[in-house]
C-alpha cells in the first residue's frame, strides 16, 4: 500500500511567480537510538516538470521511521524535511504535511534545530571523486549533500530521441514554442537525419539546440527545455562554446573555471536525466579549424571519455568521426568552411553515424507509418496509395493540387520491396515549377488544440528538396524538408491545431531542380483523439 503525494515550486520574480527547477531526494530515515534493524524503501529523487509540479507514490511511515526529503532547486537555498505520512486520509499535497522531529518522530518545533538550510543560494553542483555531492554558495563556501549514486544507464523504453547543444545541433531546425519560434522546421540537423537514416528505431523528438550557448547554460535549461518532454534518450553535444570562451578570454589550456563549469555541468545533467529515468548519451566536442582551441578541446574530449567509461556511459564521438587525423580540424568534406560548423554533408554523416550507434541499443518497436491501405484511424486515406490511379495531374485520389501541373515532370506509382504498398513518385527537371500538392484533412477528425501526427517513407536523391508540411488556412506550419539523398528514409512530425484554424492540410511539394522524391505509407493521426499525447 502507498499513499500519493502532490505539490509545486514556484519561486517569485518582479513580474510574478514562475516554476521553480530542481529536484526533490526522498529517503527513509531511522529515529536516532533505536537498537532493532529496520527495513526500509530505497532513496529515490522526484524531478519537477516544466511547471514545478511532482507527484510521487510512497509508502506510509510506521512508528519507528519517517520520510528524509531534501529540496535541490536550482538559486534557491537547500532545505531539509522529514514527515511522517499515515496509511489513510490521502490524497496529501506536500505544503500540508506535518513536519516530525526524526529523533523523537513528535512534531516538529516551529524552527527545527535538524533543519539544513543553505545560509545563501546554491550556484552550481558536482560529484566529487568520493561520489559526494557538493553545493557551491554564492559566497563560495560548498555543502556536501552526501553520497550520491554512480549514474546507471536506465533502460530505454521507447524511441523518442531528443538533443540538447549550440549551434551545431540548431543548425537551422526550429522548434514550435520553443527559442521564441512559431513552427517546426525539420531540415538539416544531425538529429533530424539520425532519425531518418535509423530504419525507423529512432523517433524524432525535440531539437534543445541553442546557438552560442555553453555547458553551463544549457544544464540551466537541460529539465524544462528536455526532460520535461519526456523523452527516451537524450544526446548532449556541448563544450564547443566553453572553448571558445576561454580562448577570446586569452587562454590556451582550459582555466580551473572552465574545467569546472563544463565538468559539474555534464554531471548534473547525468543526474536529472538518471533522476527522471531518460537514457542520456554524451558527445565529444567536435572539431575546430582554430589552432589554439585544439589542447582545449582534446583536454575536455579525454575527461568525457574516462567520465562516460568509468560510470559506464554511451559516448558519441563526434570529434573522431570529423576531424582529420593529420591536423585536428574538420576534414574538408564534412566541414561548413567556417572552421566550426559541420557543412551539410557533415550534419548527415553526423545523423548517420548516430543512427549506426543508437539503433542497436533500441527497443525492438515497429516504425510510425501506416501499414494497410485501409487503415481506419489515419485521416489520410488509402495511406499506401493503392486506392486507385493517379489522374492526368499525378494526383492519388483525396488529393488535390494546390497549384497548375507544370511542365517538367514525370508523376507515377513506383515500388520498393522493402515499402508497402506503392510510393508516390515525383521527377522533377531542371526547368519544372514548384509542384504543390495537399490532402485535405476533414474538419470532424481534429479541433483546435488537438495534437496529429504524420509518419511515413521518403526516398529522394536531393535534386529537389521535398517538403512534407501540415498547413492550415494562413499557410505551412510544422514541415520536414531533408536536404540530401535519402533511401527509405523514416520521418515522424507531429502539429497541434493552432487557435483561428478553420481547414488543415498534409502538403507535399517539390521545389525546382532536377530530382526524384518518392513518398510511402503515409499516415496521419490525431494523437488527442486516441489519448495518445502522454
Amino acid at each position: 500500500m502507498t499513499v500519493q503525494v502532490s505539490g509545486k515550486f514556484t519561486v517569485q520574480t518582479q513580474t510574478g511567480h514562475v516554476a521553480a527547477v530542481g529536484y526533490l531526494r526522498w529517503s527513509p530515515t531511522v529515529r536516532v537510538g533505536s537498537s532493532s534493524e529496520v527495513v526500509l524503501p530505497a532513496s529515490f529523487d522526484v524531478v519537477l516538470d516544466n511547471t514545478g509540479s511532482f507527484s510521487v507514490n510512497v509508502d506510509p511511515t510506521t512508528s519507528n521511521w519517517c520520510w528524509q526529503v531534501v529540496e535541490y532547486m536550482v538559486g534557491q537555498p537547500t532545505t531539509t524535511h522529514c514527515f511522517s505520512l499515515p496509511g489513510s486520509g490521502g490524497p496529501f499535497t506536500y505544503g500540508s504535511l506535518a513536519e516530525v522531529d526524526p529523533k523523537t518522530l513528535t512534531a516538529a518545533a516551529p524552527t527545527p534545530a535538524w533543519v539544513a538550510m543553505a545560509n545563501s543560494t546554491v550556484t552550481s553542483a558536482a560529484v566529487d571523486g568520493s561520489g559526494n555531492l557538493i553545493l557551491t554558495r554564492t559566497d563560495g563556501t560548498t555543502v556536501n549533500a552526501g553520497q550520491v549514486a554512480t549514474p546507471s544507464q536506465p533502460p530505454i523504453a521507447g524511441a523518442k530521441l531528443a538533443a540538447i547543444g549550440d549551434s551545431i545541433t540548431a543548425t537551422n531546425d526550429y522548434e514550435a514554442g520553443f527559442n521564441g519560434q512559431t513552427n517546426n522546421l525539420y531540415q538539416d540537423s544531425w538529429l533530424d537525419y539520425a532519425c531518418l537514416m535509423s530504419g525507423g528505431s529512432l523517433r524524432r523528438g525535440i531539437n534543445a539546440g541553442i546557438a552560442g550557448q555553453t555547458s553551463v547554460q544549457m544544464a540551466a535549461r537541460f529539465q524544462n527545455d528536455v526532460l520535461s518532454t519526456k523523452p527516451s534518450v537524450a544526446v548532449i553535444l556541448c563544450g564547443t562554446n566553453d572553448v571558445g570562451q576561454s580562448v577570446s578570454a586569452g587562454g590556451s589550456t582550459p582555466d580551473a573555471t572552465t574545467i569546472a563549469g563544463f565538468q559539474g555541468s555534464i554531471q548534473s545533467m547525468v543526474q536529472l536525466a538518471n533522476a527522471a529515468h531518460v537514457r542520456v548519451i554524451l558527445s565529444t566536442i567536435p572539431p575546430n579549424n582554430a589552432s589554439n582551441r585544439h589542447y582545449l578541446i582534446t583536454q575536455l574530449n579525454l575527461w568525457l571519455k574516462l567520465y562516460a567509461s568509468t560510470n559506464g556511459l554511451t559516448l558519441l564521438d563526434f570529434y573522431g568521426q570529423a576531424a582529420d587525423p593529420t591536423t585536428g580540424n574538420y576534414l574538408i568534406s564534412w566541414g561548413s568552411g567556417d572552421g566550426t560548423h559541420p557543412g551539410t554533408a557533415g550534419q548527415q554523416m553526423f545523423g548517420q553515424y548516430v543512427a549506426n550507434k543508437l539503433s542497436p541499443l533500441m527497443p525492438a518497436n515497429s516504425p510510425f507509418v501506416a501499414q494497410d491501405d485501409a487503415d481506419p484511424v489515419s485521416i489520410l486515406t488509402h495511406p499506401l496509395f493503392l486506392g486507385g490511379a493517379l489522374n492526368g495531374q499525378g494526383i492519388p485520389p483525396g488529393w488535390q493540387i494546390a497549384s497548375g501541373f507544370p511542365s517538367g515532370l514525370a508523376v507515377s506509382y513506383v515500388t520498393d520491396s522493402a515499402v508497402g504498398g506503392n510510393m508516390w513518385q515525383v521527377q522533377s527537371a531542371a526547368t519544372a515549377s514548384p509542384y504543390y500538392v495537399q490532402f485535405p484533412l476533414p474538419s470532424a477528425k481534429w479541433s483546435v488544440g488537438d495534437r496529429l501526427a504524420v509518419g511515413g517513407i521518403i526516398t529522394t536523391n536531393g535534386g529537389n528538396t521535398a517538403t512534407v508540411a501540415f498547413q492550415n488556412q494562413s499557410g505551412a506550419l510544422a514541415k520536414l524538408t531533408p536536404a540530401k539523398a535519402l533511401t527509405r528514409g523514416y520521418f515522424y512530425m507531429e502539429q497541434v491545431v493552432p487557435s483561428g484554424s478553420t481547414s488543415m492540410y498534409l502538403n507535399i511539394n517539390t521545389p525546382t531542380g532536377t530530382g526524384i522524391s518518392a513518398f510511402g505509407q503515409l499516415g496521419v493521426y490525431n494523437l488527442t483523439r486516441l489519448g495518445l499525447t502522454s
